[in-house]
């Protein structure tokens, strides 16, 4: 026995049910190429096949892909930068003694807490976006809920 894994299995099931409930069927046209020297491209079967090559093909390309594309994980790595960059941000103000800061060290400070600020706003964007990944099921969907 082949060990497959079973969706392929059900899969492969799924199409030979079709194709023999065609060939069955007395009142169905279906067409089916009569041999390897005989291929059209219009039949059932390579179209079955055309469509599973396709399948294939995709996922792939999707296996190839350096990531996954998902908001949600982007989210989190933006957080972490944002926590980063919240510490350093705090460890300097207390390093320059909170209120008795240099007129130039206060704007960089404040640019720096701006730049925080909209960091948070694209996070609250991915965020919101991103409920459909995981439809706040699992453990995704805990983190999503507790980035929120």
């Amino acid at each position: 026995v082949l060990n497959f894994a079973t969706n392929a299995k059900m899969y492969t099931l799924s199409w030979q049910a079709y194709f023999t409930m065609c060939f069955l069927n007395p009142f169905d046209d279906t067409t089916f190429s009569c041999g390897v020297r005989d291929v059209q491209l219009h039949s059932a079967e390579t179209g079955a096949l055309m469509g599973t090559v396709v399948g294939c093909l995709l996922a792939v390309l999707a296996a190839l892909l350096p990531s996954c594309i998902s908001a949600l994980s982007r989210a989190q790595k933006m957080i972490l930068e944002v926590v980063w960059c919240h510490g350093r941000l705090l460890e300097q103000l207390l390093n320059h003694g909170g209120t008795h800061m240099q007129e130039h060290t206060a704007v960089v400070f404040a640019e720096e807490v701006r730049g925080l600020h909209e960091q948070l706003g694209e996070i609250k964007n991915l965020l919101n976006s991103s409920w459909w990944e995981c439809f706040d099921l699992g453990c995704a969907g805990r983190s999503r809920q507790l980035m929120s």
